[in-house]
C-alpha cells in the first residue's frame, strides 16, 4: 500500500490475520475463498478503538466497510458512527447482515448496501429500479442522509435531500468484479470530500467500480481508466 501512496495505520494483534483468495479460471469465472478471521481479545479491541479515536481526530470523513472480526459485537459500527457524528464528521458505512441492521439507527451520513444486503435489511425484493428507489426512500426516512444502492450491471442509485439519481455505464469486457464495491465507495468518498453534488459523486463512484472490473487485479483502479469512463457514465434524475 505504501508503494502506491496509501497511508496505512495498522493495529498489531495477537492472532494471525485471515487470507482472502480470489481464483479466476480461463473462462473468467471467479471463486472466492474467504478464511475465518481472528478472534480478538480485550487487548486487541482496546488497541483497535484507541487507533480509531486517534485517526478520527485527524480525518475529514470516515469509511466503515466490510465484515467484523470475531470478538467485536454486531453494534460496533453503530457505536463508531455515533463517535464520528459526535466529532462533527461524516461517516460512510458499507456492511451487511446484523452489523448493517444495527448501523441504520445510528444514522450514518451515507449507507451503501448492495441489492442482496438491501433485500435482507428491508425484508423485501429489490428486483428493479423502482424497488431500489423505494428502498432508498425508506432508508432516507429512517435518518440516513445519503443512502446509495449498488446494483451490479444496472449501476447504482442514490438519494439525498436534493433528489434521486441513477448512474450506469456499459463495459465491453468485465474481467474481475472483486473489489468493485470498495472502489465504488472510495469514489463516493473522494467526491464527497471535494464537495461534489450527489449526481457527480455517483458518476465518479460508478466509474471507479467499473475501472476495477476492467482489470484482472483486485482493487486496482487506474486514474486514466476512471477519467475515460467518467464521460461514458449515463446519469438520470429519477422523477417518479
Amino acid at each position: 500500500m505504501s508503494e502506491r501512496g496509501v497511508l496505512f495505520h495498522g493495529v498489531e494483534i495477537d492472532a494471525p490475520l485471515r487470507h482472502c483468495i480470489a481464483l479466476q479460471d480461463a473462462g473468467g469465472q471467479i471463486t472466492e475463498v474467504l478464511g475465518q478471521g481472528p478472534q480478538l481479545g480485550e487487548r486487541d479491541r482496546a488497541a483497535l478503538f484507541r487507533a480509531f479515536r486517534l485517526a478520527l481526530a485527524e480525518s475529514e470523513l470516515v469509511i466503515l466497510s466490510g465484515s467484523l472480526p470475531r470478538g467485536l459485537a454486531a453494534d460496533t459500527y453503530a457505536e463508531l458512527v455515533q463517535q464520528v457524528r459526535a466529532a462533527g464528521k461524516r461517516c460512510l458505512v458499507d456492511a451487511s447482515g446484523e452489523v448493517l441492521r444495527q448501523a441504520v439507527p445510528a444514522q450514518p451520513f451515507l449507507l451503501k448496501p448492495n441489492r442482496d444486503e438491501a433485500e435482507a435489511l428491508l425484508g423485501r425484493p429489490v428486483g428493479d429500479l423502482d424497488a431500489a428507489v423505494g428502498a432508498l426512500r425508506e432508508l432516507h426516512a429512517r435518518g440516513v442522509a445519503t443512502p446509495v444502492l449498488s446494483l451490479g450491471a444496472l449501476g447504482a442509485v442514490g438519494m439525498d435531500d436534493s433528489g434521486v439519481w441513477h448512474a450506469a455505464v456499459e463495459l465491453e469486457q468485465v474481467r474481475n468484479t472483486v473489489g468493485s464495491g470498495d472502489c465504488f465507495l472510495a469514489g463516493m468518498a473522494v467526491a464527497i470530500r471535494r464537495g461534489e453534488p450527489l449526481c457527480e459523486a455517483l458518476r465518479l463512484a460508478v466509474a471507479c467500480g467499473a475501472a476495477n472490473a476492467m482489470d484482472v487485479e483486485t482493487g486496482y483502479v487506474r486514474p486514466d481508466q476512471v477519467e475515460a469512463l467518467l464521460g461514458r457514465v449515463r446519469m438520470r434524475e429519477w422523477k417518479h
